[in-house]
């Protein structure tokens, strides 16, 4: 199994180069980039072709360097006051620049999940299900599978998280297996965000059994079931070994992609190596649970 790493906080604070050499010597297997630029800026804006010209040649850098880009991460902020369908045309160019990066699969959140509360089940899946399908055809294609991650409501008066259709394993099994049909092959899966699947009772080993044929890559933070902290495992209270055993369990073969960029975050730069260090190894403990070799 790989150990993967996002690549936002490194590559916020070096060259692409130097992150990319980082992550090599620390021992990551790949890399999930993080597509997180504003909106609104310059970068996302730019002429499409200048911005592809940018991810062939990051995509030339790894491959010199020896590391690859295992997944990636769609933009999901919309620009201030535009709704969230704003996204369709930078949810298309991250298509295209992750079947150039050869990253496999794209992570995109659905565009209820900031407004869904005020809107019924059925028109939720619905809605999600039409804007999804518009990316059908490119994704096709470049070769690239869209993941739906679980996204949980920051919604109820005592400022908890509280369940959306498509945060429960129910709703997204459901909305994939209408997407897959829709575009006549597996082009759709889950990505599990364990630490938003704690926020709900800590059911994150249940998602993991019941997403089963769907489950397509992994977020893996941990947090205190009362904040999405995306902090490393063992740092919070989420049941980060259950989810190793439930992997282990239905055969998952995917990678191991950590999203726990607030415990990087918090160090220097002159840091950053020593704490990558840490979470490769806790990385890899965990996978050797996963693929049996430990038993914790």
């Amino acid at each position: 199994m790989k150990l993967c790493a996002q690549t936002m906080t490194v590559f916020n604070r070096m060259s692409e180069r130097d992150g990319l050499e980082l992550f090599k010597s620390v021992g990551f297997d790949c890399l999930d980039y993080s597509m997180f630029q504003s909106v609104a800026g310059e970068f996302m804006n730019q002429p499409l072709e200048d911005m592809l010209a940018y991810y062939r040649d990051l995509r030339a850098m790894a491959d010199e360097i020896g590391i690859p880009f295992g997944q990636m991460h769609a933009p999901f902020i919309p620009a201030e006051g535009s709704k969230p369908d704003s996204l369709k045309p930078y949810v298309l160019r991250a298509i295209d620049a992750c079947g150039i990066l050869g990253a496999g699969n794209l992570v995109v959140h659905h565009n209820h999940s900031r407004i869904g509360m005020f809107f019924s089940e059925d028109e939720i899946l619905s809605s999600t299900f039409d804007y999804y399908r518009q990316f059908i055809p490119r994704a096709l294609e470049r070769g690239v599978t869209i993941c739906v991650e679980n996204l949980p409501y920051y919604a109820d008066k005592n400022r908890r998280f509280i369940p959306s259709p498509l945060s429960t394993p129910g709703g997204m099994n459901l909305l994939i297996d209408r997407l897959n049909d829709f575009a006549g092959e597996q082009r759709f899966k889950a990505c599990l965000d364990i630490g938003h699947a704690a926020l709900l009772d800590d059911s994150a080993p249940s998602m993991v059994r019941r997403l089963s044929r769907n489950l397509g890559c992994l977020h893996v933070q941990d947090n205190d079931f009362a904040h999405d902290s995306h902090i490393m495992p063992f740092y919070g209270k989420t049941n980060v070994i259950g989810v190793c055993k439930a992997l282990r369990d239905m055969g998952y073969d995917g990678a191991f992609t950590f999203e726990c960029e607030e415990s990087i975050l918090c160090f220097p730069t002159a840091l950053l190596p020593d704490a990558l260090r840490l979470l490769h190894s806790v990385g890899r403990y965990l996978i050797s649970i996963v693929e049996g070799k430990a038993e914790p």
